[in-house]
């Protein structure tokens, strides 16, 4: 199933630095690592099949580097098992740029989780309305 290709030619991924502070926060305040919701947020992107920005490129200047092993650990064939599956699944998608594709699934996703997790001064809001809820006295 899985294009070996691509899976061998992707070695690291480049974060945008403000996604990168705002996966920090989430992580110090959840104890969820930035590759887990990495990782959750391109499940997340790929269950949502909308669409995606055309503006693929990232800075190199104001980025983080997270190599393949480290994002995805022992992993990185099942993501890329479930990206084409995901792209099998949606013909409309064209692109000469597979690997640019699943890259930019890895990063919207993951300001897809902060930005639901995260309001406007990034402040970790809906964990607070959970915990409330939780710790309520009935």
């Amino acid at each position: 199933m899985i294009n070996e290709n691509k899976c061998i030619d992707f070695k690291s991924i480049q974060i945008p630095f403000p996604l990168w502070q705002r996966l920090g926060r989430v992580a110090s305040n959840t104890g969820i690592t930035r590759n887990l919701i990495l990782r959750m947020g391109f499940c997340y992107r790929i269950e949502q099949v909308k669409g995606l920005s055309e503006d693929r490129a990232v800075n190199q200047a104001d980025t983080k580097t997270i190599s393949k092993d480290v994002l995805f650990a022992d992993y990185s064939e099942l993501f890329f098992d479930l990206f084409y599956i995901w792209l099998g699944n949606n013909a409309d998608i064209k692109t000469n740029d597979e690997l640019g594709l699943f890259k930019s699934l890895i990063i919207e996703g993951g300001n897809d989780i902060c930005n639901k997790l995260l309001d406007k001064q990034d402040e970790i809001f809906i964990l607070n309305k959970l915990k409330t809820l939780i710790t309520e006295d009935d």
